[in-house]
């Protein structure tokens, strides 16, 4: 029984996508994947790719600017005396970065210009096709151990939003996070961090940085965790009007949920958390943007405290009003009751409004 070996080569792209006298690909083709003879074949057991258009202009960003974008695994096999190399994994990146060298999709560069390789400068074109691809060729494999080492190939888990932060823990944005759970007027207790933002416990450090970002955007803020939806402001800088503005919401939202632990009927309960923007605080924040006039009226913070004071503490005692089957939010839609855009949580907003004012009877 020959013995399984591992053996590493590194290639450029423009001998992977060689091509013949016809101008054809010669050695890997992404759009022929059964029965072909190509030497870089896409076995039958692999997916389609299904990538965004702004993960494929990264992908080809980071060939550009020569950064590391992963090695490709490939199983050897022996047919008509002929080496075949199947990928088992990297085919998506291969097919994406030969479907630009093809003329077929476009990279978005610095200026968000759609481009096709046909137009890059030369010296673009040579920085492509010499990058260089690590392969990791796997011999002497039986079919049901490469089926096997596929799949788990694929159960890696992509970076969460939390490891994405982490990682940007430098940058101006995700500093300024780490420092806010400190300051004097953050509640650790009803924000989720009694313990602290660390290398080993991160899950809070998106839910903070979704709070930062709805007062460094004015509009189509999307207040979410998502780092995707913020990465374009990490290094824009936190100013001391926009620290004190986050102050001021923070000591107004923690004087809301201090007055549902004051009342006599919450006074035992164990404290729910407070830091999610999908739920208590993304409508409070979003109504608190809306209306900067208000916040030097205490008159109409004192009302807008008591407003929520009364809703969330009914909520806590009652399982059909913002959860349930039948709840508050019925007859919106699906986006509008779960959605953390500005429009979103406005929406809900106005039905509590409804509520309130009696315009809105909750259904039986």
């Amino acid at each position: 029984m020959a013995t399984k070996e591992r053996n590493f080569i590194s290639i450029p792209l423009d001998q992977i996508f060689k091509r013949n006298n016809n101008g054809e690909f010669s050695l890997f083709n992404c759009d022929n994947r059964v029965g072909n003879t190509y030497k870089y074949r896409i076995p039958i057991h692999q997916r389609y790719y299904k990538w965004k258009p702004e993960k494929i202009s990264k992908l080809i960003d980071s060939v550009m600017k020569n950064y590391p974008i992963g090695g490709i695994i490939v199983s050897k096999h022996i047919k008509d005396n002929k080496e075949y190399y199947d990928i088992e994994d990297g085919q998506s990146r291969l097919s994406i970065l030969q479907r630009f060298y093809d003329d077929k999709i476009t990279w978005k560069n610095e200026n968000n210009h759609g481009i096709l390789y046909s137009e890059l400068d030369d010296s673009y074109k040579d920085e492509f096709k010499s990058y260089m691809i690590s392969v990791e060729i796997l011999e002497n494999f039986k079919d049901e151990e490469i089926h096997d080492l596929f799949e788990r190939l694929q159960e890696g888990e992509p970076l969460k939003d939390k490891d994405l932060y982490w990682n940007r823990s430098d940058s101006k944005f995700v500093k300024f996070a780490l420092e806010l759970i400190h300051k004097s007027y953050w509640n650790a207790e009803y924000m989720g961090t009694l313990k602290p933002i660390t290398d080993t416990h991160r899950d809070r450090l998106p839910d903070v940085c979704a709070l930062i970002s709805a007062f460094i955007k004015n509009e189509n803020r999307h207040i979410t965790p998502s780092f995707r939806k913020h990465c374009t402001i990490l290094d824009k800088p936190i100013t001391s009007q926009i620290e004190s503005n986050i102050k001021d919401f923070l000591e107004y939202y923690n004087s809301i949920i201090k007055g549902v632990y004051e009342l006599p009927e919450n006074s035992d309960k164990k404290m729910r958390p407070f830091y999610n923007v999908a739920k208590d605080l993304g409508m409070i924040l979003i109504e608190w943007l809306d209306n900067p006039d208000m916040h030097d009226n205490d008159n109409d913070i004192k009302l807008l405290k008591e407003k929520w004071i009364k809703v969330i503490s009914y909520d806590m005692n009652n399982d059909n009003f913002m959860r349930g089957k039948k709840n508050l939010w019925n007859g919106l839609s699906s986006g509008d009751k779960q959605n953390t855009n500005d429009s979103s949580l406005r929406a809900r907003v106005e039905r509590i409004d409804d509520y309130n004012n009696g315009n809105y009877i909750l259904p039986e």
